[in-house]
């Protein structure tokens, strides 16, 4: 076993900073080893939708595995989309609450988890616009299995201005032709598939590779592979030309699940709907390894208010030529005024000389008496 290496020992270490944890080295090691896998080789490793969803409802009414696509991630394996449109009309609804938005019971198979690679047992869910990608891996809110989770949301819209105030413009017919996941996805261009598809045009065109992390641009005309790690670092200026943007912001809640009520219920439906389960609930310790592998997820509308941030320009051309209309205005003024009183001192004082002239002349002069 060892001695027991303390705080101090550890930083002793000479390369205690320069290593890397052991979290992010067992992340690097399983992208590295699938990124020269095809795309159906490393779908066909991930948790199949199948087996994962017990149970489905949207506003009371069932739904299937039918009503999600599929996308791969490079760190998390497949993920779901509900609701899409990309397989069929979307799904509307008219009400906030939970009983008006989508419900699951999930399995997270932990029996299938590959031993030391993966420390946490649970889901990574993002709230999203249909046409947006998403990344769970970096914003998704954790649901665990043992728990009734619930994600309320309300939909968030941001304007921002474009040009001369910016580089943000309508159009953006050519810079959403670079975006590699619009090439794998079909997706609306925003900020976070910007960054990232820059990012890895670049790679591309200065390393001759790709950042497995990532997905590889189908723009390329030659063949290009995973890039080895080094620590070379370079600057680029990025810029993000998309004027609107939608998100939407979460709260989140938990309670245990299943209750003690509900357990019997529930296998039920898992001995019903699911093969791969019916070899676990004849176990002993049922309850623990339920609790263990099974999750409630709730998503729904918080309220059907929408938060909406718009930039304005805090100092418009009208302003700038209103301002100068009105200095101008009151210079002017100012001006006239002070001409008209120059004028009018000017009258005076010639009336005054012109007064006592006039007085001495009529002084002077002498009239014949009669």
């Amino acid at each position: 076993m060892g001695a027991v290496k303390d705080w101090k020992s550890r930083i002793a270490s000479p390369s205690f900073y320069v290593m890397e944890s052991v979290d992010y080295e067992k992340r690097r090691i399983r992208v590295d080893a699938l990124a020269n896998e095809t795309l159906e080789e490393r779908v066909s490793l991930g948790h199949k939708l199948d087996d994962m969803l017990l149970d489905c409802s949207w506003k009371g009414k069932p739904c299937s595995p039918e009503n999600f696509t599929k996308f791969y991630d490079s760190q998390l394996g497949n993920c779901y989309t509900f609701n899409s449109g990309q397989n069929g009309e979307q799904l509307t609804t008219t009400r906030p609450g939970s009983k008006y938005g989508l419900s699951l019971e999930l399995f997270v198979q932990q029996d299938e988890y590959v031993e030391g690679m993966t420390e946490e047992a649970s889901f990574r869910v993002s709230v999203h616009h249909p046409s947006i990608m998403p990344f769970p891996a970096e914003d998704g809110v954790l649901v665990s299995p043992g728990f009734a989770t619930a994600i309320a949301f309300i939909k968030l819209e941001l304007d921002r201005l474009p040009k001369p105030y910016g580089d943000c413009k309508a159009d953006l017919s050519t810079d959403i032709e670079d975006d590699i996941y619009h090439q794998h996805y079909n997706i609306t261009y925003n900020m976070k598939t910007c960054e990232v598809s820059c990012f890895q045009n670049e790679v591309i065109s200065r390393c001759d590779c790709f950042d497995a992390t990532y997905p590889n641009s189908l723009k390329v005309n030659r063949t290009v592979y995973p890039c080895e790690y080094n620590n070379r670092v370079e600057n680029k200026n990025l810029s993000f030309p998309h004027y609107s943007e939608i998100t939407h912001l979460t709260s989140v809640s938990c309670s245990t699940w299943p209750s003690d009520a509900y357990e019997s219920t529930l296998f039920e439906k898992m001995v019903e709907y699911n093969a791969e389960i019916r070899r676990y609930v004849n176990r002993e310790n049922t309850a623990e390894w339920t609790r263990r592998n099974m999750a409630k997820l709730e998503i729904f509308y918080d309220e059907f208010n929408y938060e909406h941030i718009r930039q304005e320009p805090a100092y418009r051309i009208a302003d700038l030529l209103s301002d100068i209309g009105g200095q101008l205005g009151l210079w002017v003024g100012l001006s006239i005024i002070t001409i008209f009183e120059f004028l009018e001192g000017a009258w005076l004082i010639l009336a005054f000389f012109c007064s006592r002239f006039w007085n001495k002349i009529r002084q002077g002069k002498v009239y014949p008496m009669t």
